[in-house]
């Protein structure tokens, strides 16, 4: 069996786990055992803080082409750990992009599971998931939902760009809804704040250690 890369957190990290010689059943527990491992290494003092996304409504008054103002409502989705953190990042983010004064209307926290960005595209897209994963008290087959959003010109691109990003799931999943959404901008939390919080350790960039194998 080939070598396997893991890579947390996205481009920061990798562990190589040897997996030869060992069966399914093996490699499947040894891979849960590594995801355990990871989860309680990198994050031992983060584990109760679970990030959600926020879904947040920002009203100002924006110049038309006529030299009138008019008043604009948006919506923006933002990754935080309180709605206080959630309000902070809007005016850190939003200070320099919006000419004037800005009003926060409403911050929500969102069904919103995971963001999928794509370049070349502006227009975000919410879809619904779903599929089916076994009760771990009953043993019967439950449905599960979620929404994730990702960017794309049209439904036919979204319904194509979540298919490819969840392309790694390891159960079968159906996408039976996908409507444009009428978020504007979507800020995630930063890369460089999680790399701060991570233990010394001898951590190299992906690409380095795929040029030695």
């Amino acid at each position: 069996m080939e070598d396997l890369i893991f890579l947390w957190p996205k481009e920061a990290l990798v562990i190589k786990l040897l997996a030869s010689g060992i069966n399914f059943s093996q490699f499947s527990s040894a891979i849960l055992w590594l995801l355990c491992l990871i989860k309680s290494t990198f994050e031992p003092e983060k584990q109760l803080i679970m990030r959600t996304w926020f879904l947040c409504k920002v009203k100002y008054a924006k110049e038309t082409e006529e030299g009138l103002l008019k008043s604009i409502s948006e919506q923006y989705l933002v990754d935080a750990v309180s709605f206080t953190e959630a309000e902070a990042i809007l005016y850190d983010r939003l200070g320099s992009q919006i000419r004037g004064d800005f009003q926060v209307t409403g911050i929500s926290k969102s069904n919103i599971v995971d963001v999928f960005y794509y370049e070349d595209a502006d227009i975000w897209h919410k879809c619904k998931v779903t599929y089916l994963i076994a009760d771990a008290d009953s043993g019967k087959e439950k449905k599960v939902t979620q929404y994730m959003i990702v960017t794309a010109e049209d439904v036919k691109q979204a319904y194509d760009r979540i298919h490819e990003s969840l392309s790694n799931m390891l159960v079968s999943f159906r996408v039976p809804d996908i409507t444009e959404s009428p978020i504007v901008e979507v800020f995630p939390f930063e890369r460089d704040e999680v790399a701060d919080q991570l233990p010394p350790g001898n951590f190299r960039p992906v690409n380095q250690v795929e040029e030695e194998l």
